[in-house]
C-alpha cells in the first residue's frame, strides 16, 4: 500500500491520512503533516464559533497548507 502524501510504501496498516485527504498514510507523514494539522484545526475550532464560514475557513487552511499536494 502506498502513502496517499508521499507515495512511499507504508508498513503495517498505515493511518488515516484525514484532513488531508480520503486515503491511508505512512507514520512520518502522519507524524509530520496530519496530526499537526488536525490540532490546528482543534485550534481554529476552538477559537470560532461553530458556522458555516468556519468550514469554509478550514478548507482554505487545508487548501493553502497542501495545495496541489495529495489533495
Amino acid at each position: 500500500m502506498k502513502c496517499t502524501i508521499c507515495k512511499e510504501t507504508i508498513t503495517g496498516y498505515g493511518n488515516n491520512a484525514q484532513p488531508i485527504n480520503d486515503g491511508r498514510c505512512c507514520d512520518k507523514c502522519n507524524d509530520s503533516h496530519v496530526v499537526p494539522l488536525r490540532i490546528a484545526l482543534m485550534s481554529v475550532r476552538h477559537s470560532l464559533v461553530e458556522s458555516q464560514s468556519m468550514i469554509g475557513m478550514e478548507r482554505l487552511l487545508i487548501k493553502s497548507l497542501y495545495k496541489g499536494e495529495a489533495a
